[in-house]
């Protein structure tokens, strides 16, 4: 460890066993743990998400503030004059039984939406607070634009969408948005990942940005950190997300999704998340229980192969430190 200042993270892809590095590393250094998965901030989408066994904290003798409610810059005010805005409640919970604190789960209902730059704000404030109540954040998990803006501490500017633009693009192939986008700006076209030069929608999105102000994302100087990131065989790691994925179905998942369903979610984005809109087209009759199986087993894959991709690429500049994870 660099420095006691440093950010400690774990990260790398789906089911490499981070939680089970991170837990372990958490009681080595009096460490508790901040989530990064953009999936796992849903309530009840548990099995889908491999959220595993997190337990609302309740008298477990841990001295942690057990509810934060942390609000944006000025937000306070406007909360009092407008009693519909959202005030995110953070909650404490005990990882896999362990005695090890994490936050940052169960933000959010499937139907709301979460933003890059509300995980920002409540994570650099959660940041904060650990420290002062003398423990060491420890942040753990997969998605690489979480964890980007904590390290790279972007400066976040809201750019709506332009509803004309959308309608105008409607017909136009994702090579001719790619090279709308090129048109903007070149730069930011030629970082996009093969998935996001190919997603109509991520490039529609991308052109709404450029053409504001080339970025909606500032990047400050990089803040000191160190990740640990795990060893692993790509054969090996692929038939561990097979077999996670049959475990998701013996866990319940089908039951999970089922009950999403009835409390009215069905249309929400976050069903439309790995292992969610697989098993709705199962139970809709689209396609057979093994076809499910095998669709979410491949798309487990690619976000696997994607993630390794995005953490592995040394112009992110991540002080990476590989370690065997185990089991």
């Amino acid at each position: 460890m660099n420095s006691q200042d440093d950010l400690i993270l774990v990260a790398g892809p789906t089911a490499s066993g981070k939680t089970n590095y991170a837990v372990n590393l958490a009681k080595k250094i009096n460490g508790l743990i901040i989530n990064a998965d953009s999936m796992q901030v849903y309530r009840g989408m548990d099995i889908g998400t491999n959220k595993g066994e997190v337990k609302k904290l309740g008298d477990l003798g841990i001295k942690i503030l057990s509810i934060a409610k942390l609000m944006t810059e000025n937000e306070e005010n406007e909360v009092e004059k407008d009693h519909s805005k959202k005030v995110h409640e953070i909650n404490a919970y005990e990882i896999e039984n362990s005695g090890v604190v994490g936050y940052m789960f169960d933000i959010i209902e499937p139907d709301e939406d979460f933003s890059v730059a509300d995980y920002q704000t409540l994570t650099k404030e959660l940041i904060i607070r650990v420290r002062e109540d003398g423990k060491i954040p420890l942040l753990v998990g997969g998605t690489g634009l979480y964890i980007d803006a904590i390290i790279k501490n972007y400066s976040l500017v809201k750019v709506e969408k332009d509803p004309i633009f959308r309608i105008d693009s409607t017909n136009l192939s994702a090579e001719q948005l790619f090279d709308r986008l090129y048109e903007i700006n070149p730069q930011v076209a030629l970082e996009l990942n093969e998935s996001d030069m190919f997603n109509k929608r991520r490039l529609i999105r991308r052109i709404e940005l450029a053409k504001v102000g080339n970025s909606n994302e500032v990047r400050n100087k990089i803040i000191p950190h160190i990740m640990y990131y795990p060893k692993f065989e790509r054969d090996v790691l692929y038939e561990r997300i097979n077999n996670r994925v049959e475990e998701m179905f013996n866990e319940g998942l089908i039951d999970e999704v089922e009950s999403l369903i009835k409390m009215g979610y069905r249309d929400c984005k976050s069903m439309q998340g790995m292992g969610y809109k697989e098993v709705v087209e199962y139970l809709e009759g689209e396609i057979t229980l093994d076809e499910a199986k095998t669709k979410m087993k491949q798309a487990h894959r690619n976000y696997a192969s994607r993630q390794i991709t995005w953490f592995e690429n040394d112009r992110r500049g991540y002080n990476l430190v590989k370690v065997e994870f185990g089991e």
